[in-house]
């Protein structure tokens, strides 16, 4: 399996899981991957994002994460919910093989869609949607 698969695949499912601890009550819908070949941020949204460099076997990609404001007050803040997402699918990346070493994530500010400085410049992009209590949340994966 390719490795940047396997961490879009186990970030998937640790968020899920998080999203299920926190609102047990709540049935998070997933959405249909949105595919882009250069640098996008998802359609029509408010929504803040942590963006995080990761490197994998010497190749580097960006790990991504959005988060409408107005879940925050029912789930968390999104530098939370990225610790406890990643430290979720510490297990699941054993289970695949893969070992990825993470950096510092960097909030993008509301209304900037422009890559941090010194981020590598992906030329394929996908975005799960996910939508819990009528708002919107986004995994992403940039390489």
């Amino acid at each position: 399996m390719n490795p940047w698969t396997a961490l879009l695949e186990s970030f998937h499912s640790s968020l899920i899981d998080e999203l299920v601890a926190r609102l047990p009550k709540e049935k998070p819908e997933l959405g249909m991957p949105f595919r882009h070949s250069e640098w996008r941020l998802p359609p029509q949204t408010d929504a803040r994002f942590l963006i995080t460099e990761v490197t994998i076997d010497g190749s580097r990609g960006l790990a991504l994460l959005g988060l409408e404001p107005a879940l925050e007050p029912h789930l968390c803040s999104i530098e939370e919910l990225w610790r406890a997402m990643l430290q979720r699918a510490g297990g699941e990346f054993s289970r695949r093989g893969v070992q990825p070493i993470f950096h510092r994530p960097v909030p993008l500010g509301h209304g900037n869609t422009e890559l941090p400085a010194g981020s590598p410049i992906p030329a394929r992009v996908v975005w799960i949607p996910f939508r819990l209590l009528t708002h919107a949340l986004f995994l992403g994966l940039a390489v």
